[in-house]
């Protein structure tokens, strides 16, 4: 296969977020896909999460002044405030009980799991699972430099997404941490050539599996044996190195506009469906409008609150990096 169908960084990210909503909209226009690929981008997201973090943290955070508290005040900035946003939507629209509102607003007490019943906007549940991951980041990129303990991760890490696979009501960071050392291990030891020539066939692959789970055979054949996350973990391997083709090519501003609105799309497309659904739309019309209604709330999102609160931050971390003594800088730049 010699055409390069790979996405930018960007243009990917936005892709999975979009397969995310397509996957709980589809059911209004009358498909119905007996899968579950919801969850499938997600482990693309904990593995791009995995990569972009060690980036950051190897060419950016480590040379700022204080290293650990700039990075978690620099990834709270970046999680917490569309997270808010979509969180007080999504409370305002479903009646309920306040008890359950600050856990919520801190990511905390959903253990990662979609379906539990406190959690208010329920893609939020994988924000979870991120803040774990970067509680602990900084020592997880800097001890997978050794490369035992990268093998140790992956393959204690495979055993836990298999274990979650069997099916776990509470989950947490070690379930996925797999995926996240995959990214990690991706960026310290690249293996772009690899991911180029691998691409073509994951994506063949993937869309036939986009096409098995619209067989209700299928997913009847999966449920009953209890496969359904087994299936989905299966689809995301396959993915990955698609996902990971994307990270040898070069990102413009387009993209990385395009890249950050996969965060309020994905965020706000669940409080869309219920505005669209409290309208008693039907059929198609409701599709299209829940679609129209994603795109408007990310892009309102994006321009007006996000890209301002994002120079900031950005200029708050070359600020820190500023601030280091010229000789200190150079002795720690890589």
């Amino acid at each position: 296969m010699r055409y390069d169908l790979s996405l930018s960084p960007g243009a990917l990210r936005l892709a999975l977020a979009v397969t995310v909503t397509l996957t709980h909209y589809l059911p209004m226009g009358g498909l119905q896909m007996y899968l579950p690929l919801d969850g499938v981008p997600v482990y693309g997201f904990f593995f791009l999460s995995g990569y972009w973090i060690a980036q950051l943290w190897i060419d950016k955070y480590q040379n700022t002044a204080n290293p650990l508290l700039t990075f978690y005040l620099s990834r709270s900035w970046r999680i917490y405030p569309i997270a808010t946003v979509s969180t007080l939507l999504m409370f305002a629209l479903s009646n309920r009980d306040w008890s359950g509102l600050v856990s919520n607003l801190i990511l905390i007490g959903q253990n990662g799991n979609p379906q539990a019943p406190t959690l208010i906007n329920p893609p939020a549940w994988s924000l979870a699972i991120e803040l774990q991951f970067y509680a602990i980041a900084p020592f997880f990129v800097m001890s997978m430099r050794n490369t035992v303990a990268t093998v140790a991760v992956l393959m204690i890490g495979l055993v836990f997404w298999l274990i979650y696979a069997r099916g776990v009501n509470q989950i947490y960071l070690f379930h996925f941490v797999f995926l996240f050392g995959l990214g990690v291990a991706f960026a310290q030891r690249p293996q772009h050539k690899l991911a180029n020539a691998l691409a073509p066939y994951s994506l063949v692959a993937v869309a036939l599996c986009v096409v098995g789970a619209g067989n209700a055979a299928i997913g009847a054949f999966v449920a009953q044996h209890g496969l359904l996350r087994l299936a989905a973990i299966a689809i995301g391997l396959l993915g990955l190195p698609y996902v990971a083709a994307s990270l040898g090519k070069p990102s413009h501003s387009i993209d990385r506009t395009l890249g950050d609105l996969a965060y309020p799309v994905y965020l706000m497309h669940w409080p869309a469906m219920v505005i669209v659904d409290r309208w008693r739309f039907g059929g198609r019309a409701a599709l299209s409008v829940a679609l129209t209604l994603t795109l408007g709330l990310s892009l309102a999102i994006h321009f007006a609150f996000d890209r301002p609160l994002e120079r900031m931050r950005r200029g708050f971390v070359a600020g820190r990096m500023a601030a280091l003594p010229a000789r200190t800088a150079g002795a720690t730049a890589p």
